[in-house]
């Protein structure tokens, strides 16, 4: 695990997780955790302690830099997060920068 040149200015360090790990997110009734359905899967391509980097394949749904979602990482619980930038490759290949707004919950 190398810091890369870029970490020196994020808060957290950023790392791969440890195995293939997948996130859903979750666009509506942001404030009903028990009634969580994903509604977008995506690859976890890096982890910190405050969010996480997705890649995700959507063609249907545009996002918006600062929406809020609901993100269930791997095993954990839904928590409430917000989308902090997009990039996107092209024919429904997305990269989602997500920043968790409370503690991680396994």
């Amino acid at each position: 695990m190398s810091a890369k040149a870029t970490d020196i200015k994020r808060k957290h360090i950023r790392f791969a997780p440890d195995r293939p790990t997948t996130a859903w997110l979750c666009f509506e009734n942001l404030n009903q955790k028990d009634k969580f359905k994903g509604q977008l899967i995506g690859l976890v391509r890096n982890e910190s302690l405050m969010g996480c980097g997705l890649v995700c394949l959507e063609e249907k749904r545009s996002f918006t830099k600062g929406e809020e979602v609901l993100i269930k990482v791997g095993d954990l619980h839904p928590m409430r997060s917000k989308l902090m930038w997009i990039k996107s490759y092209g024919s429904g290949v997305f990269e989602l920068g997500i920043e968790y707004l409370e503690g991680i919950k396994s």
